[in-house]
Parts: structure tokens; sequence; C-alpha cells
């Protein structure tokens, strides 16, 4: 009998503690003293008990939980949970309940694993043990009237008590979600302090040569009343000045706007021609104009061009210029062409090709001149003669020869005998010898004098 009894009592222990049931281990770790649980204590997951706490140790300054996970739900909870150990009542025994993670699980909690950093709330034990030196320090007596007094204040006052917290609560409610803007702008202001701060020698300095710059003012200001008076006196003249020629000067801009767009069209050529005329200038002009003295290799060409014939109304004729959209429409005066055409450079090759002479390396030299330009360029710039095949050719301008019509120069007989004289000295036929001869030779017949190097 007393053996069937001490069995009884086993078997309800045993029962009670779960002894005959199964479970898959996993181990729960905490840095924190308030892991201990009692042992049984329940693992709950959304509220649903899926185990109990089997064995709680301690070990290299952490405690550490088994936890007997029931095998029929352990399936049931995502791998990657935290555990929050939580008091099922104020005073009450504490349960475990795990936390799924955030977003979808990647797997199930399997038996073995560990759950690390277990999280657990502020107790109120240890709420107590903080606060109890505090209530120890101050005499009973002076708490009671602290407490007395404070109760008779709040007495009839619950209503507007209440109230005030509704109006407190309001506000918050109202200010919440302005308080990370809040954070932000002190924490910018905070920068910008600092900004200013990094910079207060410079300021400083600033201020110093401010006053020093006052004090130089306060100095001179004579000369400064002088200055503003002087000032005065030129803004009259000026004022008389503009209602003088204002509307002219008004004019003159809305004249200049289309040379304007013509000159921006062609801005770009003029830093070449700038730089390839001074290249030009220093390395040829100047000894052409050494010591005062013109030094050039003249160069007479046979036959010579033609003048221009007698025009409809009487005297010379003057060239044909084309229209603006004549010109604009030749390739060769494209500064944005950068090609050569009919062997001659365009407009923007030309610049390519000063930017180089420029820079020392100049295409061209007496032995490799440029090229001739075609004939449909010069008749562009109203040229009328072909000037015997060196603007193209005759049947580019039909007219007939002109005669050098120099009456007012020399006379036929004049210029037959300048003729004779220049087929001497250069043995060259009479008939042969240009139009030009007479205006070389005249001028020394005639007692002038005509220097040629």
């Amino acid at each position: 009998m007393l053996v069937l009894m001490l069995l009884a009592v086993w078997l309800v222990w045993a029962f009670f503690n779960q002894a005959f049931t199964e479970y898959d281990e996993v181990t729960l770790t905490g840095p924190n003293s308030g892991l201990s649980l009692p042992s049984n204590a329940d693992v709950k997951l959304r509220g649903m008990i899926v185990g109990e706490v089997r064995e709680t140790t301690f070990d290299d300054g952490q405690v550490k939980l088994t936890l007997g996970m029931n095998p029929e739900l352990i399936d049931k909870v995502p791998a990657g949970v935290t555990a929050r150990i939580i008091p099922k009542t104020l005073f009450g025994e504490k349960y475990i309940d795990l936390v799924p993670p955030e977003g979808p699980a990647s797997g199930s909690l399997r038996a073995g694993d560990t759950i690390s950093n277990a999280v657990v709330p502020v107790e109120f034990e240890e709420f107590f043990n903080d606060i109890y030196p505090l209530l120890t320090a101050v005499p009973p007596e002076k708490v009671g009237a602290t407490l007395t007094a404070l109760a008779d204040s709040l007495e009839g006052r619950g209503e507007s008590l209440g109230e005030t917290f509704v109006l407190a609560n309001d506000y918050l409610t109202k200010i919440n979600p302005e308080t990370k803007q809040a954070v932000d702008d002190i924490v910018a202001f905070g920068q910008v302090a600092d900004t200013y701060a990094s910079q207060m020698d410079d300021f400083g300095e600033l201020l110093e040569n401010s006053s020093e710059v006052s004090r130089t003012v306060v100095d001179i200001e004579d000369d400064l009343a002088d200055f503003f008076d002087e000032t005065t006196s030129l803004s009259l003249v000026l004022e008389r000045l503009f209602k003088g020629i204002g509307k002219s000067w008004i004019a003159t801009a809305r004249n200049s706007v289309q040379p304007l767009a013509v000159l921006s069209e062609y801005s770009s050529m003029f830093p070449c021609l700038l730089r390839g005329t001074e290249t030009l200038t220093e390395e040829h002009i100047d000894d052409v104009m050494e010591n005062g003295t013109l030094h050039i290799q003249l160069e007479i060409i046979s036959p010579q061009p033609k003048l221009y014939g007698s025009g409809a109304r009487g005297g010379l004729e003057r060239p044909l210029v084309p229209t603006e959209e004549t010109v604009e429409s030749e390739a060769l005066v494209q500064p944005e062409n950068h090609s050569f055409i009919d062997g001659v450079p365009a407009l923007g090759q030309v610049c390519d090709q000063l930017n180089a002479y420029a820079a020392g390396n100049g295409p061209y030299t007496h032995d490799n001149p440029f090229p001739p330009i075609p004939a449909r360029f010069w008749k562009l710039m109203g040229i009328q003669n072909s000037h015997n095949g060196k603007l193209g050719s005759e049947a580019d301008y039909p007219r007939t020869p002109a005669s050098s019509n120099l009456d007012g120069i020399d006379s036929p007989d004049q210029r037959e005998v300048l003729n004779h004289m220049t087929a001497g000295l250069t043995d060259v036929r009479s008939a042969a010898v240009p139009d030009v001869a007479s205006l070389l030779i005249s001028p020394v017949v005639r007692g002038a004098g005509v220097t040629v190097q």
C-alpha cells in the first residue's frame, strides 16, 4: 500500500512536470539576470503556448535557458525570432514571448537553434531598489507633509486637471509629428554655428579692416566731399551731353544691330586672325620696314591686269556687290567650314592654318604659296575682270579689253615713249610692256623718286 501511494504521488508529479512529454530543445541566451525564470515557464508565440522553459543555467556572464518546444508546433515558429521576458501580471510570474521577424521568414525554427539577446523590460523590483535610497534620505514626516499639501492642492480640481491633461495631449499630438523636423533643424543649426565659429577669425579680421576703412574715410572726408561735388558737376555735364546726342546714340545702337550680328557670326575668326597677323608682323613686316626703309621684292608680272571699263553713266565701272544671301550661300566664306574647296581652304580652314602659323608651323612659304582662290569667290566680291587669268578665265568675265585710261597722267604719245624706255631696260618687246610700266617710269621722268628694293 505504501509503495502504491508513493508511486501514485510520483506519477502525479511526473505528469505535472510533463516528464513523459517529448520536446525539441532550443537555447535562449541573454546578458540580464532577469532572464531567470521558474521551471516550466510558458513560451508563447502570438499568445499561443508553443513550449516551456526546461532548464536555466548561468555561463560566462550570460544566462542560458533551455526551451522545450512542442514538436507539433515548432514548424509554426519562424526562423530569426527574438524573445521578450514579460510578466503575466504586475508582480506575477514571467513568460517568454517570441517575436517574429519583420518581413517574410526564410524558414522555421529547428531543434538545436539558438535565440540570442533576449530583451527584459524594466522590472518593478529594480525600480523600487533604485528609489529606496531616495525615500530613506527624506524624513517620513516631510514626505507626509508634502504629499498632504499636494493632495490638498489637487482636491476639487480633478476636472480642471483632466482638461489640462487633455489640452496637453492635444498640443503633444500636434507637436509630435514635427519633432523629427525640429531635431533636424537643431542639428542643422549646430552645423551652421560650427561653420560660423570656424570663420570667426576671418570675421574679426573683416571687422578690423572695416574699422580701418572707416577711420580712413573720416580722415579724407574733405577730399570725398570735393569728389562728390565734382561728380555732381560731371553728372550735370553728362546730362546736357545725353540730351543733345541721346537720340543719335539710340539710332547708332539700333543701326549697329545688323553689323554686330555679322561680327558675331564671324567672331570665331578674329582670335586666329590677330594671332596670325601678330606672328606675320613680327617675323616678316618688321624686316620689310627695317631702318625706316621699305624692303620688298617687287616682281613685274606680264601682261598686266586691265582697268575697269566705262560704266553706262560715264566714268569707271564700280564692282557689282552681291546680296548678303548670295555671299552667305558660298561655302568659302562660311566660318564653320574647315575643308578645302577646289583645292582652296575655306574660311574655317584658313583660321586653322593661321593658328598653326602663329604656333610656328606655317603651312605656306614663298616656295609653297597660298593656292589661288576660285574665280567664283572674286565674282562674289564684285570683281568684273579676269586680270589676265589671275582671277579665273576671260569666259567668266565677258568684257572687251579696256585701255589704260590714263589720259589724266600721260598722253598716248608719252606712254609710247615710256614703253620704249621700259623695253630697253627690261629686254621686253614694246608691244608686250604692261600698262603699269608707265605708272612706275613716269614719276621718275617727271622728277619724282621711287625706291624699289
